[in-house]
């Protein structure tokens, strides 16, 4: 039997959602959710804000909201990360609509408060944005 391991939930909002479909009982935000192992959560936080600037995908807020033990399968690593953001993260920039609550993910000052000991560095995007391209090209 494999051991479970402890993962931390990581909720990323991107764009709000069109109120009439909030009020059909859609959710608030339209984004991601992350289960990753709690010893590389803050790690896994700030390559998601990367990611997700890499991407061009909006960040709205991120937070953590619970703990669950789960086995290696359903634990999010970086290249899953990046599978997803791939395959979802063109929809939610397709959507024709322009957000409710806006915040452009490259907003440094929002970013440096949502990730403790933090801080955004704008002369880093050209190195992310080439790892990630590398990466996108292994990913199908």
């Amino acid at each position: 039997m494999k051991k479970a391991i402890r993962c931390i939930r990581i909720g990323v909002d991107c764009i709000a959602n069109v109120p009439v479909d909030v009020r059909s009982g859609g959710l608030e935000y339209l984004g991601f959710d992350f289960n990753v192992k709690k010893e590389e959560a803050e790690e896994m936080k700030k390559f998601i804000v990367d990611a997700l600037n890499s991407f061009e995908i909006p960040l709205s807020s991120m937070f953590c909201y619970g703990e669950v033990d789960l086995s290696e399968d359903n634990v999010w690593t970086k290249e899953k990360i990046i599978e997803e953001l791939i395959k979802i993260g063109k929809t939610i920039n397709d959507l024709d609509f322009k957000p409710y609550n806006y915040v452009h993910s490259n907003d440094e000052e929002m970013i440096a408060n949502m990730l403790d000991n933090f801080e955004y560095d704008p002369s880093k995007r050209g190195k992310v944005l080439t790892k990630y391209d590398k990466l996108k090209k292994h990913i199908k």
